[in-house]
């Protein structure tokens, strides 16, 4: 008996059968001539055939791979001191790999066959211990992730380049004995974007971010090496330092990025750059240009009121007062500035911000004359986070005609307008 797995004596073959897991492997000895032996093991499922699927294709590599590992680690400390790789080959219709190894031996008797398959037989063989170093060995050596690869092998794990993200198949603290699963709280709202992936705890409200690129990778192999689907994928994280994955034997963990903020809003203005440079190829698609601003605070709509002045063109641009000042007040001062024919003028303008969850009424637009004379101001200008009542429209056309002009005033839909023609603003508030 091995480790509690099921071996048994091959009938009319020097050797033994070890049952692991759903499979068995033949496991045989053949004494050649010139004082050296092969070593021969091919895997099989419990119907004795393989099906030649992908996916059972792969597992039957790992396992044909950790039984051979397994046992050259044996031989090598019990009897031999040097071998070599004879062979491989998959032509076997009933198996899909079988490894052949020869052993070269400092001595040899007649008895040597029957004494390899007795160590064999009562000698400790870690098979799933093997069995997940010769996995991951696997997956370093694949053609699809050998070239330009994140991880690399790195004994009993692969480590990303920066050492900042791991895949391994043992438990967590055997990984990172720094880390305690106990620490980790299950994330259940998941986004994985194109820089960042993003984790939350609906119950504490708790984020975690990392960078993508490992995670996708990792995902990538355990759609190839597992039987993977995204029940069997569960999330994880402490929400200070690490993320962790838990598929089936592949597991994952990568340190999170240290101020999320930050890392939320660069994958906001990522994806927000991209949507308006397909805008730019394709101008009819469906894309909404009139914005919602209720969830901005009012000191987050002053500032953009703030940058959007700028980017028009007024000059020496200023917040003055408090936000949310009783009516009366005024929020930003600029300067117009005009060519006359002989030389440039500039004339004082006077802007007030109303951050309102309802349409503005007339009732709510102040004194402008009284403004203007106190602030020694040429033009009155009003920004509206909402719509303005026909009331209010009519209150400041007919102050815009007294006053030759000098008002102007911005409601939801006009503002919406200034901000596509400045779309690094939407991105930067957020409202796309």
């Amino acid at each position: 008996m091995v480790l509690g797995y099921h071996c048994e004596a091959l009938d009319e073959k020097e050797g033994l059968q070890l049952f692991v897991d759903g499979f068995f492997a033949d496991i045989t000895v053949t004494v050649n001539c010139n004082a050296s032996f092969d070593l021969n093991i091919a895997v099989f499922d419990e119907n004795c055939d393989m099906h030649y699927e992908l996916d059972m294709q792969i597992f039957s590599a790992i396992t044909t791979l950790s039984y051979y590992k397994s046992v050259v680690n044996l031989l090598e400390n019990k009897i031999v001191t040097n071998y070599r790789l004879v062979k491989q080959q998959d032509d076997d219709v009933s198996c899909t790999c079988i490894h052949n190894v020869g052993y070269c031996c400092d001595r040899f008797d007649f008895d040597f066959v029957n004494h390899v398959c007795e160590i064999l037989s009562k000698n400790d063989i870690d098979v799933f211990c093997r069995y997940n170093e010769a996995l991951l060995e696997l997956i370093s050596k694949d053609n699809d992730y050998k070239d330009n690869s994140n991880f690399k092998l790195d004994g009993d794990r692969m480590m990303s380049e920066q050492r900042n993200a791991m895949i391994f198949t043992d438990d967590i603290e055997t990984a990172l004995p720094t880390a305690r699963f106990e620490d980790f709280i299950e994330a259940n709202d998941i986004y994985i974007g194109i820089n960042y992936a993003i984790f939350k705890n609906s119950q504490s409200d708790k984020i975690a971010v990392i960078d993508s690129k490992y995670i996708k990778q990792f995902i990538k192999i355990a759609e190839k090496y597992e039987s993977l689907e995204s029940s069997n994928i569960k999330y994880y994280s402490d929400f200070s330092h690490l993320v962790y994955v838990e598929i089936e034997r592949l597991k994952f963990l990568e340190a999170v990025v240290r101020i999320n903020e930050v890392s939320l809003i660069s994958e906001y203005e990522f994806l927000s750059k991209q949507m308006h440079e397909l805008k730019r190829i394709a101008p009819n698609i469906p894309i909404k240009t009139s914005y919602d601003f209720s969830f901005l605070s009012a000191e987050e709509f002053e500032m953009l009121c703030f940058d959007l002045l700028n980017s028009i063109g007024y000059l020496d641009v200023k917040c003055v007062g408090k936000t949310n000042a009783p009516d009366g007040g005024i929020d930003i001062l600029a300067d117009e500035e005009y060519r006359r024919l002989q030389k440039t003028e500039r004339s004082k303008w006077i802007f007030q911000c109303k951050h309102s969850k309802k349409s503005l009424d007339r009732k709510e637009i102040s004194e402008i004359d009284d403004l203007m004379k106190e602030h020694n101001a040429e033009g009155y200008g009003l920004f509206c986070s909402n719509s303005l009542t026909p009331a209010a429209v009519y209150r400041l056309e007919n102050k815009k005609e007294q006053l030759g002009g000098n008002v102007l005033y911005y409601g939801k839909a006009e503002i919406s307008v200034l901000i596509e023609s400045h779309p690094k603003l939407a991105i930067k508030y957020r409202l796309i």
